[in-house]
């Protein structure tokens, strides 16, 4: 079940990806943002879901959502990284981002599974919805920061 549910979230991911990716080639920043803001909420509300889930077929279902959101934030957080990195310093700074990202999910797993074995999967997958919801407010800030930008200028 597990790998099923896993592979319907690779496969929607895949999809979505590439679809996205070609939305969003040349658009500029704001609009990768509000991709971004708009994946990582459907990722967000996708994990609550997974906390009132009782069956098999909600499991499905939310794993698939999950792989849109991924799949319509992913390009669109990579195109921007990729924008502001440093001229002969992408090979650093994309290990650096992978170092990152990879410490922070064996992190995760570790803290993950403790709180689901002392407190249950529903309070995991509740605490997860909150980070992703946290996760947020950085492209919010930035956002505005944009629009301000532009009257300003």
């Amino acid at each position: 079940m597990a790998a099923s549910t896993y592979s319907t979230y690779l496969i929607v991911r895949v999809i979505t990806e590439l679809l996205a990716g070609k939305y969003l080639s040349g658009k500029k920043d704001a609009k990768k943002i509000i991709n971004t803001i708009i994946g990582t909420f459907i990722v967000a509300v996708s994990f609550i879901g997974f906390g009132l889930s009782n069956t098999a077929l909600p499991l499905f279902i939310f794993f698939g959502t999950i792989g849109i959101g991924m799949g319509v934030s992913a390009p669109a957080k990579y195109s921007l990284f990729s924008c502001y990195l440093d001229k002969g310093k992408e090979a650093l700074e994309w290990s650096i981002y992978d170092a990152v990202t990879f410490t922070g999910m064996a992190l995760s797993a570790v803290l993950g599974g403790f709180i689901a074995a002392e407190y249950g999967f529903k309070l995991l997958f509740f605490l997860v919805s909150l980070v992703n919801f946290m996760a947020i407010i950085p492209y919010l800030v930035y956002f505005r920061f944009i629009l301000n930008k532009r009257t300003l200028s």
